[in-house]
């Protein structure tokens, strides 16, 4: 889509959020019972307040700064990967388009069918490490490719890195109190 010009892939994305957004609203049920379920007050929806809240109680202080510091270097990938593509490889728009498709892919299938297996198979610890580790291992070898078919083939290995993030989540919800869970 960038190939169409710099506001087409906005654009597109706000269809998609659109779409998702009707999607959540009519198919995705409330999974906190009612008995369970806080009044809300205006500062539970202040995002610094809550994670203050969160990273303040004990054991989940150190999960909170780890899920942290794993979405800054999540976040690194999508923000460089134009940039550096572009000046490693010679790639256009339209080949970086198709490789953060195929990483866009990759994480959805991550997150749709391995990190459950992962989990259910060496526990969330286990997983969370295993991705901390493919991503340590992927940022480096991805920073020193000359190649860009190699890194096509390496983006579905790379967004392994997915899991960490997913069974951290599920780790610091089992540790929180029913009725801040989602908080």
């Amino acid at each position: 889509l960038g190939a169409l010009g710099p506001r087409a892939p906005l654009m597109a994305a706000a269809v998609l959020c659109l779409a998702m957004a009707l999607i959540c609203a009519l198919f995705l049920p409330e999974t906190l019972p009612p008995s369970r379920r806080r009044a809300m007050q205006w500062r539970d929806s202040l995002p610094l307040a809550g994670l203050v809240t969160l990273a303040s109680r004990g054991p989940v202080a150190p999960l909170v700064l780890i899920t942290f510091f794993d979405k800054v270097a999540g976040f690194v990938f999508p923000a460089v990967w134009a940039y550096f593509a572009m000046a490693q490889f010679g790639w256009d728009t339209a080949k970086v388009g198709v490789s953060l498709a195929v990483y866009g892919l990759c994480l959805v299938a991550v997150q749709a069918g391995l990190v459950r297996l992962l989990v259910a198979r060496i526990g969330p610890r286990a997983t969370a490490i295993a991705g901390l580790s493919v991503g340590v291992a992927g940022f480096v070898v991805l920073s020193g490719l000359q190649s860009g078919m190699v890194a096509l083939i390496l983006i579905p290995i790379f967004a392994i890195r997915e899991v960490a993030g997913t069974a951290l989540n599920g780790v610091m919800s089992g540790m929180t109190n029913p009725d801040e869970q989602g908080g």
